[in-house]
């Protein structure tokens, strides 16, 4: 027996355990009912069980799902079954609107309920909802949509070729329509679309919204790429720019008014075409002017030749002109025809040229300050003047307080007193001028420009003389009188040829007179030569006993001599020469020929009031050739005076006279019938001075007629006047002695001493040929005259005359001095020209016979001056009348710009005029000063130097200027703004509304765009920083820098771009969103916009490239699905969102497409049916795979409850009995220790 360890109860405890875990494994499965509870009771039961409940528990969903497919689709249908009931109600709206015996205003009724159930159902289709998901798709698989956000509420009108045509392109693929010009509502205009784009292109579907706004989407299709065209305003804020009407005309043309071009003044007509493009049309003068149509023939010609197709010249009213165009706003008109100057012009005579010419007053003194001056206190330190209207004089100061005395430069002076004046605020400037090299005057001006302007200096201020007066030093010469000895002449004209001709009775005496006596000469009849005329002459003389005799004087270079006839007496003397001798005018005056009275055709054109054309009255004369010959005692014509020529308005004409004696009439009878049939009229005139003259005169009047080149022998006979140059007729000789007078008075005290005692000069003999110049040296005794003895001075200078003569062994009586009037005077004896006295020197001769004079030269003062004010003032003058209320829109009508041209330089103002509603004219005159005060004073003007007013001036035409725009310059007193001015080019958008006449209101194209950029935008490079977009049909780019956008620094970078690409598009926000608008009015397109920038800047942009169809799993493993192609249900896809009933015509498509409709619906709902079915059976089918599958799993996993209940007992059994045998184990060891105790 062993004590220590007990073999027993160790036994006992493993067969314990054992059975407790057998019991424990029975007891799991009679728990849980499975025979396999975990991998030891079954490895591959398990798994096999494992698969199969996988499968089982995939079959119970499966059926769940198919269920819940089932329920879908029964809502599905559901909500299509309410669909199909109101496309039923549509369809018998429809019926019933076809039906004649409705009224419009039934059909309307039926259109208010049948519009309730299109958007009824559209409310369906896209809201129905199943646990929160939608149950019908409203596009098909790839789509692309443009929502818009514009609203119709009214009756829109379409025009042809303004905003009706649309181009789409999706894909690629482009889509052109056209609506017919008319009044629509949206609705209309949704429908008529719809239909064109069914036809197309079918996947572009057309939506209205139940806010009556549209939209688009291309179905099957991955973008849109743009919208372009006059009906892109269905989509997005988009107004074309109205066509800008015309600019209509002042002048007025009455019936038959021509008007008459004058190069210079009205033949250059220059306006704008649009903001920026300048054109001129020139007018070439024209005989008889322009008609109205001629005019617009003219101006059609020139415009379609500068390539203009988009203007037209028009006629208004019948009676202006109008500049038309469908796309510009003509404005801007400038150039001499629009200038008020008394003639008319094609459209206006509305601008009023201005010449402004000032100057100012100034003083400019004598003095020569080249060398500077020296001020000193109390001798020449102030200067008084006053300037302008002042009463008093101002103080100028030329030395500080504490100085003395200073010394100035010229320019020390000059700034002295400029800075006085300036500290004093005198009104002056003083600089320094030169009027001789090396001078320099002071010269003080006024500031101010104009009549009243003038500098007055005080003659009593100290610094007066150093400052202004001047001095000027010279020497008077002595009296000289030179002797002389002539004959009597009488000198005839250079007319003698080298053979002359002399007849009896024609030529051939002279009276002559000498010394009283007078004879008649008679020359022989014969042709002599110069020298045998001189002789005949002489010897005549000699026959007669004239003291007289001939020579002959000459030739001239052109060969011409001429008679001399002199007294033979030498200094004394007489001749004449009777005028009234044949011979005289012929051997001694030269003739020539008096002229013609020759006067030309004249048109001229008398202008009627400024602005008014009427018929041209035209005032034509004859050219009138009045001749100067006194026909009064008739002429005779002989071969030598026989032909008369000259040319006549262009045609030489020369006629032969008859010979014979005639009287004036005889003769003008003659020439007039040899001139017959050559439009020309031969007369007589009695004129005063000339007697009885032909005139000849044209037929023909005006431009253009006029005598030329007349000549011909019988012209000195029967048109021109012989005039003669006469010589004098008549002379005495002459004997004079030289003398010489001084300049000095002798009076009481004059002194004789070292300086003035000394006198030279040279006396010429003229009996000598040689040696005949004398020297006299004379000196003087030094002592002091007075007027007692004066006389002693003058017997003093003969005595030591005759000495000097006799030491030169002349007469001493040759040269003598006296007194005359106080004066010395020198003479000689001998008469003629040949003795004299020169070459004076000695003090003598400088203080007695020069004499210096010394005068003051006082300061030039010149006033200023001013033209007159209506030859300075400037203005341009509108001619719309705004006596009204006047609306300003922004960006439609709120910029005026003019040029304001002075001298050569041309200022642009561009105003912009505050918006809203101005109820005077002066309310919007005074808003345009405002903003142009605040351009004039940028730019350095003073404000209201431009003046903006209503009326107030009066342009002298026949058009009324009350009520009128008007912009004036008118010079300002005082200021220096000298030179011509000129106001005109008005234009901009609010020329038409303010200034021209014009018809309609022109506004600037414009598109907004749909998304909110009130906080910016984040632009990625590639993503989205392309914006593109057709500009008048040419494409602009604009490419963003990647950024983060504010709104303000977004709009400034677009507007950056659009300035840069020339655009001509200025870039703003309305409500938050971008706005794209036209600087200029007219028929401009801003369309096209696209890029990857559009859905960032403007579009609200939806679509998908692909969507899946609804997947249902309908069995336990993959791939037991069911596919089903979405429900496509929308008014859009089934067409009928756009359609109407309101008139028959529109029912009429309305019924086809319900019908269409309602096939589509029935089919869908089929497709629903199906479905269900298939659910149906699906459902079946997975119970019962379910229940087999449950079956067999059940018999492998699934526990024998009777079999392991058996088990169970068994080994509760067993476990009981251990538990006794344990007890009684336990014991043997106890009963065997106490054995041993």
């Amino acid at each position: 027996m062993y004590i220590q360890n007990n073999i027993l109860g160790i036994n006992f405890l493993n067969n314990d355990k054992k059975n407790i875990k057998i019991l424990e494994k029975s007891l799991g499965k009679l728990s849980s009912g499975r025979r396999i509870n975990t991998a030891a009771d079954d490895a591959a039961g398990l798994s096999i069980s494992e698969k199969m409940w996988g499968q089982i528990r995939g079959l119970k969903m499966a059926k769940r799902n198919a269920l819940d497919a089932y329920s879908m689709m029964e809502t599905r249908d559901g909500a299509l079954d309410e669909v199909q009931n109101m496309l039923q109600r549509m369809r018998e709206l429809t019926v019933q609107s076809l039906n004649e015996t409705l009224t419009d205003e039934d059909r309307g009724k039926l259109q208010t309920e049948f519009r309730a159930l299109q958007i009824s159902v559209s409310k369906i289709s896209k809201e129905s909802q199943w646990n929160t998901k939608f149950l019908f798709e409203l596009h098909e698989s790839s789509f692309c949509s443009f929502e818009g956000n514009q609203r119709f509420n009214q009756i829109i009108k379409i025009s042809e070729g303004f905003n009706n045509d649309l181009e789409i392109s999706a894909d690629g693929n482009i889509t052109n329509i056209f609506l017919e010009g008319g009044y629509y509502t949206i609705g209309e205009i949704a429908d008529i679309i719809d239909d064109k784009l069914i036809e197309k292109n079918p996947n572009l579907i057309i939506n209205l919204t139940e806010e009556n706004g549209i939209s688009i989407q291309s179905e099957n299709s991955s973008n849109i790429d743009y919208i372009k065209g006059g009906l892109s305003f269905l989509f997005y804020d988009y107004h074309m720019g109205t066509p800008p009407g015309m600019v209509i005309g002042v002048t007025e043309f009455i019936k038959g008014g021509r008007l008459n071009i004058i190069p210079g003044n009205n033949d250059k007509l220059n306006f704008y075409i649009g903001a920026d493009r300048g054109c001129t049309i020139s007018f070439l003068p024209k005989s008889g002017g322009y008609s109205i149509d001629e005019l617009i023939d003219t101006i059609n010609v020139q415009l379609k030749t500068k390539g203009e197709n988009d203007v037209k010249a028009i006629k208004y009213l019948d009676k202006y002109i109008a500049l038309y165009s469908s796309k510009y706003a003509i404005t801007g008109l400038s150039g001499n025809m629009i200038k008020i100057d008394g003639i008319t012009s094609v459209l206006y005579d509305n601008a009023k040229y201005g010449y402004i010419s000032k100057n100012q007053g100034y003083v400019v003194g004598r003095k020569d300050l080249e060398n500077g001056i020296v001020v000193k206190k109390g001798i020449n330190d102030t200067l008084g003047l006053k300037v302008d209207d002042e009463v008093g004089f101002n103080v100028i100061n030329l030395l500080d307080e504490e100085e003395n005395s200073k010394i100035y430069t010229s320019d020390g002076i000059i700034k002295r007193i400029n800075d006085e004046a300036e500290r004093q605020g005198i009104g002056i400037i003083a600089d320094g001028i030169s009027f001789r090299e090396g001078k320099i005057n002071l010269r003080i001006q006024s500031n101010y420009f104009g009549g009243k302007s003038k500098v007055v200096l005080d003659p009593y201020s100290s610094a007066y003389n150093d400052l202004f007066v001047g001095e000027n030093r010279y020497r008077l010469n002595p009296i000289e009188n030179f002797g002389k000895v002539t004959q009597a002449t009488i000198e005839g004209k250079y007319v003698i040829n080298k053979i002359t001709e002399i007849k009896k009775d024609y030529n051939d005496t002279l009276k002559l007179t000498v010394d009283g006596k007078t004879e008649t000469i008679k020359l022989k009849e014969r042709s002599y030569n110069s020298d045998e005329l001189i002789s005949e002459i002489n010897f005549e003389l000699k026959e007669r006993e004239l003291n007289a005799a001939a020579k002959l004087m000459g030739p001239t270079e052109d060969d011409k001599y001429a008679i001399f006839i002199n007294n033979s007496e030498i200094g004394e003397g007489e001749i004449s020469i009777s005028e009234d001798s044949n011979g005289f005018e012929y051997l001694f005056c030269k003739s020539y020929f008096d002229i013609l009275e020759n006067k030309d055709g004249e048109t001229k054109i008398v202008e009627g009031e400024e602005g008014i054309v009427g018929p041209i009255e035209v005032i034509e004369t004859p050219a009138v050739l009045t001749g100067r010959a006194d026909l009064k005692n008739g002429v005779n014509i002989d071969n030598t005076n026989d032909k008369l020529s000259f040319n006549m308005s262009g045609e030489d004409m020369e006629i032969v006279l008859d010979h014979g004696s005639f009287n004036a009439r005889e003769l003008s009878f003659m020439i007039n019938d040899k001139l017959r049939g050559k439009n020309i009229d031969v007369g007589l005139k009695e004129n005063s001075g000339y007697g009885t003259n032909l005139v000849f005169t044209t037929v023909n009047k005006g431009n253009g007629q006029y005598f030329r080149n007349i000549g011909g022998s019988a012209y000195s006979t029967v048109l021109a006047k012989t005039v003669y140059s006469k010589p004098a007729n008549s002379d005495s000789g002459v004997t004079a002695n030289y003398s010489i007078i001084g300049r000095t008075d002798i009076g009481n005290d004059f002194v004789i001493d070292d300086l003035n005692n000394l006198l030279s000069f040279v006396y010429t003999d003229g009996n000598k040929d040689e040696n005949n110049e004398y020297k006299l040296d004379i000196e003087l005794e030094k002592k002091t005259y007075t007027d007692t003895n004066i006389n002693d001075l003058v017997s003093e200078l003969n005595n030591k005359i005759k000495d000097k003569l006799r030491e030169k062994g002349l007469s001493d009586d040759k040269i003598s001095a006296d007194l005359v009037n106080s004066k010395i005077r020198l003479n000689i004896k001998e008469p003629g020209a040949d003795y004299k006295l020169n070459k004076f020197s000695g003090g003598f001769y400088d203080m007695v016979f020069e004499k210096e004079v010394i005068s003051k030269l006082q300061p030039y003062s010149y006033s200023g001056y001013s033209n007159s004010k209506d030859e300075q003032i400037t203005y341009v003058v509108g001619r719309e009348n705004l006596n009204k209320e006047i609306t300003i829109h922004p960006y439609i009508n709120d910029v005026l710009i003019f040029d304001f041209h002075h001298n050569s330089r041309t200022e642009t103002f561009k105003l912009h005029i505050d918006p809203g509603k101005y109820t005077s004219s002066g309310a919007v005159a005074a808003e345009i000063q405002s903003k142009l005060n605040k351009e004039l004073l940028e730019r350095g003007y003073e404000s209201n130097s431009i003046k903006v007013q209503i009326g107030g001036v009066d342009s002298g035409t026949a058009i009324d200027d009350e009520n009128k725009l008007v912009i004036k310059y008118e010079s300002k007193d005082g200021i220096n703004d000298n030179g011509s001015y000129i106001i005109d080019g008005v234009r901009g958008s609010a020329a038409y509304t303010v200034f021209y006449r014009a018809q309609g209101e022109p506004s600037p194209t414009h598109a907004v765009g749909v998304v909110d950029l009130s906080k910016g935008a984040d632009i990625k490079s590639e993503i989205n920083d392309t914006f593109i977009m057709d500009i008048n049909g040419e494409t602009k780019t604009i490419i963003l820098e990647e950024k983060k956008y504010s709104s303000e620094e977004l709009l400034n970078a677009i507007n950056k771009e659009l300035e840069e690409k020339s655009t001509n598009i200025t870039a703003s926000y309305y409500d938050g969103r971008l706005k794209l608008s036209f600087n200029e009015v007219g028929g401009n397109t801003i369309d096209g916009i696209r890029g990857n920038a559009r859905g960032t800047l403007f579009f609200n942009v939806g679509g998908r490239e692909f969507d899946k169809p609804e997947y249902f799993q309908i069995g336990a493993n993959s791939g037991d699905t069911l596919i089903f192609d979405k429900l496509r249900i929308s008014t859009e896809l089934m067409r009928i969102n756009t359609i109407t009933i309101h008139k028959s015509s529109y029912a009429n498509k309305a019924l086809k497409r319900i019908d269409n409709a309602m096939d589509y619906l029935s089919g869908e709902r089929g497709r629903i049916g199906a479905v269900q079915n298939r659910l149906f059976s699906v459902i079946h089918n997975n119970e019962n795979y379910e229940e087999n599958l449950t079956a067999a799993n059940s018999r492998i996993k699934d526990v024998d409850m009777a079999r392991e209940i058996l088990e169970y007992t068994k080994q509760m059994i067993l476990k009981q009995a251990l538990q006794n045998m344990f007890i009684k184990i336990n014991h043997y060891p106890e009963e065997v220790l106490k054995l041993l105790d």
